[in-house]
């Protein structure tokens, strides 16, 4: 019986991977393709400037890291984290999560085990509590400026109304003790640690590191900012903020799909709909998107090769010398 659970848990992620898939495939079958192909062809190589704009949440994630250790890791190498961390979290069907034990890893090079565990698992919850109240924020702008169905309203007032409880919520259960008790049963049941040293999280230090997580994400508007000028379209701002509020509403509701394949495309193109733009121009900027998410990974990820191997060879030639 405990194999069979074992399996299941083991599996689970791939299941929800496949289904993302089967989304996006049923999005590409349903809708016209030479809206999307045209997008693409608009674009052109001038996609490079989406892929750039990432740059500038990855820099507020990387500060917000910093906060959390009290700047003792050098900027850069945080940086270097951040952004190969997240990599092998998009490759790896784990629901996004299977870069944590790498940037663990890499973080014991500065800080001990449970600094470094404490660090990432508290990023971890400050990055699900910013998209918490990103999500609320842009979806109380929504419902406040931009007319929608009645069924549609009230589902986002109550929506709305949750997300803004659990954000509290959540917000308490972080500056508490509960977390880090959690961790530390965790790593003495798995024999990484005997004893488990919790530091307990600043209020201070907290608001800060949420500051530049909300920011990184405030900045991720910019991204569809650029496309609809790429796609010479003009961008208006409650345009762009009712984009982000589906896209934050569908990642919120179905964060179990890894990197919310096929859910956030779901997601951009039922926000065209509400905005009285065609569903399959949304489609094509989801999957613009979604290409600035694989360049990132796939970047990461041979920097971390890149830096392996340049190791391996520096290894080898101190080994010839001696």
């Amino acid at each position: 019986m405990n194999e069979f659970v074992n399996f299941i848990k083991r599996k689970s992620s791939l299941f929800f991977l496949f289904l993302g898939l089967a989304i996006l495939v049923a999005l590409l079958y349903y809708m016209d393709f030479s809206v999307i192909a045209e997008s693409f062809s608009m674009v052109g190589n001038k996609i490079f400037l989406v892929f750039a704009v990432a740059a500038l949440w990855i820099v507020c994630n990387t500060l917000c890291v910093s906060t959390l250790v009290n700047h003792k890791v050098p900027f850069y190498h945080l940086l270097y984290n951040q952004v190969t961390g997240d990599g092998y979290n998009v490759i790896t069907p784990f629901a996004g999560l299977g870069g944590e034990p790498y940037k663990i890893k890499h973080l014991t090079n500065w800080l001990s085990l449970d600094e470094a565990s404490e660090t990432i698992m508290r990023d971890r919850l400050i990055h699900s509590l910013s998209g918490i109240i990103y999500t609320c924020s842009t979806l109380w702008v929504v419902i406040f400026f931009v007319p929608v169905e009645k069924a549609l309203y009230i589902g986002f007032i109550v929506f709305g109304l949750v997300l803004t409880v659990f954000s509290i919520l959540l917000s308490l259960i972080i500056l508490s003790d509960k977390p880090n008790k959690y961790l530390g049963k965790i790593m003495k049941k798995m024999k990484l640690l005997k004893e488990f040293k919790s530091n307990p999280l600043k209020r201070s230090i907290f608001l800060k590191a949420l500051f530049f997580k909300l920011l990184g994400r405030v900045l991720n508007m910019l991204e569809f900012v650029v496309i609809f000028i790429l796609l010479g379209i003009q961008p208006e701002l409650l345009e762009i903020v009712t984009i982000a509020a589906m896209l934050a509403l569908s990642g919120t509701f179905l964060f179990i799909i890894p990197q919310g394949i096929g859910v956030n495309e779901a997601g951009i193109s039922g926000a065209f709909q509400l905005i009285g733009k065609p569903i399959e121009l949304g489609l094509g900027v989801g999957l613009i998107r979604r290409a600035r998410v694989l360049f990132w990974a796939l970047f990461g990820i041979a920097i971390h090769l890149s830096v392996l191997f340049y190791r391996n060879i520096l290894l080898k030639k101190q080994r010839e010398k001696n």
